[in-house]
């Protein structure tokens, strides 16, 4: 029984907005001490002040450059977040990310841009507000140099304060302990996982201080899960790859996935044991109708119709070409008959019709003939240089013209005996033989270049009749071997079957299983075929227009002269499948076997299909899929991402490794005492579970019970929050954590000042230019 039929929506959520005009932004009177927060996140961004509780923007990191108009007649328009996304901008839309990481200072100004202006800011001259940005943990002082350059030369920025968007979140979570309204957390030693959009990150904090060389990054977060989930499930149901966007899967990776605490035995299980796979089974509807698409303008109709026809065009000159190739293919093919005939008249009908010959009477008449003909050229070698004639003698054993002649004449008369014992007709058909092939030979080894046409149209034909026999050979031989091992996997199979019966069983289960999944997913391809948009449907289309002739000028229809124009038709055809027929038959032989050893294992005797069965046979409802495994599968990359081959360490190691650059024990034992979670898929179901177990694995027993594992109330939004709260009190924060004007023109755009919540500062290494170029010169030198 399916337990909670989901219905997928057809457009994605949109996160909720609540931008200001700038009468609203005056109405609300926001301080203009109360700094602007943004949260930079690769998957959102939240801006809003600090005097607020919650973010009013939230869209993502995209930004669009398009005009408004056909051409260049339009006007440039710049749009940022779910209006890059829409139809009309998409194709330029730009990630001001690479990464976890603001590398793109065009696209960032343009999200600052719009963020201001939908902050109510657009009309005023100067922005007075402070400005408080997220980062993530150890971001290189480059990245952070190209938004500090933006806020202080392009908005004229009062000061700017940066911190993790991670340890501000911890920081949110702590505000029950604030003494005296100073933001501090709630203890001095804890262990925060930071569960992101494009990296994972475990990051200690140790006597209240962030601790970056204990920290360890995983490039693993919500981005490989949704993707990899996404690519699996359209694999497993072609049908419905349209529907299964990568927005669609995030929504169904929040709402079924969860966390295993033991992978490999939850798999076993969900494999052996029928109910709990039906428990664990989730069905989900996919939507009835594709999304409405915008309608086209009339000049876009007339550029699509213009497209076609020009595409249609080029279609018609491919297959005109692909005709007159055939027909001078034809043309080479009738002259080679001809020429055939011709060679019939010279050497005349009697000697046409070839006799009948053994191989050993073959191999035996063809050394005679080699040997006489290596002694004729040996021979003819007396009209040309002496030396090497003298010198081919010596090497052959003879030590006179008289031991040549002798030897010559035996190899003549032996050649005369075996025509006398073999027959006239049969010692003439395999003398012609074997003279036709050293004409080929030797055909074969003369260079294509000194050869005049027609002999090299001969060689061509050569190769390929010389080819066509090796393939003969090769195949006539893998035949054979295909019968012995079809032969020896019988008797395997029987002497199996012999000894033991449950093992046998049990491979033959497997292999019904891995059959049924295998039509299972032909069966899913020919209904997307009956889409005329899918990829079969264009296939057979491409293939019935190569076999249409334009019309207007008549042409010759070669059609059915070569044999492989009939393949089309196998191509075409939907019921046609050779691997499905050999399937099937496999399927039936399964069955008798079942039939004679396990009656109770055939198809016909299992009733309904339950548990893991299911995967493989076709839903009754065509618009219903299941999730099963990957509800497990899904997040289980982030421990061992191996499972999506990618070769890097999981987020126990990461722990671990983690814990263990704490070289003080006192220290590492504190921080296991407050484990805090947060970032997009923290709130999965099982993750703090599974991370204390993780601990419990690399951990002394002892410590065990020290084990505290928490999540943040709010694992999306708790970093923008938690900064909020950290810039709400600027006054008592200016020399803790703001970069002011005068700073940044001393000391540089890299530069910021450490807090609670900071990146530590580590100076940009400059080089001492003379003192460089001098070393370079001592290595020249030397």
């Amino acid at each position: 029984m399916v337990n909670n039929l989901f219905h997928l929506p057809i457009d994605p959520p949109i996160a909720r907005n609540d931008p200001l005009t700038p009468a609203r932004y005056h109405a609300l009177q926001v301080p203009l001490t109360s700094p602007i927060v943004m949260d930079l996140g690769s998957y959102l961004v939240r801006a809003g002040y600090a005097v607020e509780k919650e973010p009013r923007l939230r869209y993502p990191p995209y930004a669009a450059r398009f005009r408004d108009g056909p051409g260049k007649s339009g006007n440039p328009v710049n749009s940022i977040g779910y209006d890059a996304l829409s139809s009309t901008s998409r194709s330029a839309a730009r990630s001001a990310f690479e990464g976890p990481l603001a590398i793109s200072p065009w696209n960032l100004e343009r999200l600052l841009d719009g963020t201001l202006s939908r902050l109510g800011l657009g009309e005023e001259r100067v922005i007075s507000h402070p400005f408080l940005m997220t980062e993530p943990v150890c971001n290189p002082n480059g990245a952070r140099s190209i938004l500090m350059e933006i806020l202080f030369e392009a908005y004229d920025a009062r000061s700017v304060a940066f911190g993790i968007d991670a340890s501000f979140s911890y920081l949110y979570n702590s505000k029950a302990q604030f003494q005296a309204s100073r933001p501090q957390y709630r203890n001095r030693n804890a262990l925060i996982i930071s569960c992101g959009y494009s990296t994972t990150t475990v990051l200690p904090i140790i006597d209240g201080r962030i601790n970056t060389r204990a920290a360890r990054r995983l490039s693993i977060g919500g981005l490989q899960m949704t993707s990899n989930m996404a690519q699996r499930l359209q694999l497993l149901h072609p049908e419905h790859a349209n529907a299964l966007t990568f927005d669609a899967v995030a929504v169904l990776k929040e709402e079924f996935c969860y966390v295993s605490q033991d992978y490999v035995s939850e798999m076993n299980r969900l494999r052996f044991d029928e109910e709990y796979f039906e428990q664990t089974k989730r069905a989900v509807m996919m939507p009835a109708t594709e999304p409405e698409k915008p309608e086209l303008t009339p000049e876009e109709m007339e550029r699509k119709a213009r497209n076609r026809h020009e595409s249609g065009k080029r279609l018609q000159e491919l297959l005109k070409a692909k005709r007159e190739e055939k027909e001078a293919h034809l043309q080479v093919v009738q002259e080679q008959v001809a020429k055939k005939l011709e060679d019939k008249e010279e050497i005349g009908e009697d000697m046409v019709e070839d006799v009948p010959f053994s191989k050993a009477e073959a191999e035996l008449m063809e050394a005679a003939l080699e040997s006489r003909l290596s002694l004729e050229k040996l021979s003819d070698m007396r009209e040309g240089d002496e030396d090497d004639f003298y010198l081919a003698v010596a090497y052959r054993g003879m030590k006179s013209m008289e031991d040549l002649e002798n030897q010559l004449k035996v190899s003549v008369e032996e050649v005369e005996k075996l025509y006398k014992s073999l027959g006239p007709a049969k010692g003439a058909t395999i003398e012609r033989k074997w003279r036709k092939r050293k004409e080929d030979e030797e055909l074969l080894a003369v260079p294509d270049e000194k050869l005049p046409p027609e002999r090299l149209k001969d060689k061509k034909r050569i190769k390929a009749v010389m080819a066509a026999a090796e393939a003969r050979e090769r195949a006539k031989k893998q035949k054979e071997q295909e019968k012995a091992e079809l032969e020896a996997a019988i008797a395997l199979r029987e002497a199996r079957k012999k000894n033991d019966l449950e093992g046998y069983v049990g491979e033959l289960r497997m292999e019904q299983e891995l059959i049924l999944a295998r039509r299972k997913k032909r069966v899913a391809a020919k209904e997307a075929g009956s889409d005329r948009r899918s990829q079969a449907a264009r296939h057979r289309m491409r293939l019935l227009a190569q076999q249409i002739a334009p019309t207007g000028k008549k042409e010759v229809d070669t059609f059915g002269m070569d044999d492989a124009d009939w393949d089309v038709y196998r191509e075409i055809e939907d019921g046609a499948d050779g691997d499905d027929v050999e399937d099937k038959d496999r399927l039936d032989e399964i069955e008798r076997e079942f039939e004679q050893v396990a009656p109770q294992f055939t198809l016909a005797n299992r009733g309904p299909a339950r548990g893991s069965l299911t995967l493989y046979l076709p839903p009754d409802d065509p618009r219903r899929i299941h999730l099963v495994v990957d509800r497990i599968r899904t997040p289980e990359i982030v421990w061992q991402p191996s499972i999506i081959g990618l070769d890097q360490m999981g987020l126990g190691e990461a722990m671990a490794l983690s814990l263990n650059s704490i070289s003080d024990v006192i220290y590492r034992r504190e921080t296991i005492r407050d484990v805090f979670l947060t970032g997009g898929f923290a709130a999965l179901p099982g993750l703090s579970e599974r991370v204390r177990l993780e601990l419990m694995r690399v951990l002394p027993v002892e410590w065990n019970n020290d084990i505290k594992v928490s999540v943040a109330e709010d694992s999306d939004e708790d970093g923008w929050k938690g900064a909020a709260l950290f810039g709400r009190d600027v006054e008592s924060t200016e020399k803790n954590g703001w970069v002011s004007r005068a700073d940044y023109n001393e000391k540089g755009p890299d530069y910021i000042r450490e807090h609670i919540a900071s990146n530590p500062f580590i100076p940009t290494q400059r080089l001492d230019w003379e003192k460089e170029e001098e070393r370079r010169k001592k290595v020249r030198v030397a």
